[in-house]
């Protein structure tokens, strides 16, 4: 037996209800996949905590035995640092759950929960919270590192939304940071596995907006032209707090063959917590006069951006 399995027996047998896959799991390749599929290390193994003591046992082992550890949700890191060659990768996307307060004011989130569940839960309650662009990314390590996304002007960062968590740090400890709030000055901003593993979060939600979103796409050829006048626009009239957005190239297949030719794409999104759209539609018409648009499936939504009408429109 070499030691790579005599490692993996005795973390089972220190942990038996763990779920531990190595390189002989059927499940390990479909675990393994990642956003960025060029970045693929094999790792020792993948464990699937489903509770905050799995959490504290694999962490305090890893210490222990010097074990590279790292931790995955979405699994959406450019740069691949939700791998682990030769080490363990802590998979925590079996700790999904969401609890809403009664007073409808915060909701308490899993540690592996993914932006698209949180929404789905929130919406069926007729409530919101801000996420990324994608469905698929891991809530927890999104508001940690920042929380960048099409509701910063109205309801700000994600991290802006995190009043308390629960880490379990490098000695296997669960700290609340209702007893630490120097923790959670620094979970809010630089948290993504910076200070220990976040199984939980604690973080404002509120009642469903009204959102006027969805592509507006023009011709690549005139990108130029329409840069040039959305920066002259934003230089003297500026950008409503309730608009947000952001803009790449497309190719037709990327739009769905929408558009014969490619693109270049705003993602646009309009938040108006009163619920009137009326300046949305009035500053849609502003956009739309800068260019020729090709596309255009901006509409009203009560779904939040990512998970709604750009992934509809987006292959």
């Amino acid at each position: 037996m070499d030691s790579r399995c005599e490692l993996l027996k005795e973390l089972r047998s220190q942990a038996p209800n763990l779920s531990v896959h190595d390189r002989t799991s059927s499940f390990f390749a479909e675990l393994q996949l990642y956003y960025n599929r060029g970045l693929a290390q094999e790792p020792l193994a993948i464990v699937r905590p489903t509770t905050e003591e799995e959490v504290s046992e694999v962490i305090g082992f890893c210490s222990a035995k010097g074990i590279p550890l790292t931790v995955r949700s979405g699994g959406h890191d450019f740069f691949g640092r939700s791998q682990a060659g030769n080490g363990i990768v802590l998979d925590m996307r079996l700790i999904d759950h969401i609890t809403i307060a009664p007073d409808k004011t915060t909701a308490t989130v899993g540690g592996g929960v993914l932006a698209g569940a949180l929404q789905q839960e929130l919406n069926a309650h007729d409530l919101f919270t801000p996420t990324g662009h994608s469905s698929s990314v891991g809530y927890a390590s999104w508001a940690c590192g920042g929380g960048y996304g099409f509701y910063v002007g109205t309801y700000g960062f994600g991290v802006d939304q995190i009043v308390q968590a629960r880490v379990v740090v490098a000695s296997g400890r669960v700290v609340d940071t209702d007893q630490d709030s120097e923790l959670l000055w620094g979970l809010r901003g630089a948290g993504a596995g910076t200070f220990g593993v976040v199984t939980q979060l604690c973080v404002r939600i509120y009642p469903m907006p009204r959102l006027y979103a969805g592509l507006l796409a023009f011709p690549l050829s005139e990108a130029s032209v329409l840069l040039e006048q959305f920066e002259r626009h934003v230089s003297e009239d500026g950008i409503p707090d309730e608009f947000s957005g952001d803009a790449f190239v497309a190719r037709p297949e990327m739009l769905q063959l929408a558009s014969s030719v490619s693109c270049f794409v705003f993602l646009w999104c309009w938040t108006s917590v009163g619920g009137n759209v009326t300046r949305a539609k009035v500053y849609l018409d502003k956009i739309k006069s800068l260019g020729t648009v090709v596309v255009n499936t901006v509409e009203e939504s009560k779904s939040s951006v990512g998970p709604s009408i750009i992934s509809r429109t987006l292959s």
